[in-house]
């Protein structure tokens, strides 16, 4: 079933991730991540920074600043955030 033009999307992939870590954060209850191929490095408030590889999942919850860098250019993610409306901050 198609959703209606505008409507919110509550997953989508992604294909990219900076250089040099971009911080950032979420305003919504959480944040889940799957890395479906290549590899990413995870950096979040609080936490050493962590390589991830194919097959990998984590969860950012709402408020954590976090940033994605080093992306293998054959990076691509699948991304779901609940409420499935995903507004961001600087």
């Amino acid at each position: 079933m198609a959703l209606p033009r505008g409507a919110a999307r509550p997953a989508h992939t992604a294909r990219t991730a900076a250089a040099a870590p971009q911080w950032g954060g979420h305003v919504a209850e959480l944040l889940f991540l799957f890395v479906l191929q290549g590899t990413v490095t995870l950096h979040a408030d609080g936490h050493e920074p962590q390589r991830l590889d194919r097959g990998d999942a984590f969860t950012v919850p709402g408020g954590l600043r976090h940033a994605l860098a080093d992306g293998s250019p054959t990076l691509e993610l699948l991304e779901v955030t609940l409420p499935a409306v995903l507004a961001t901050s600087g």
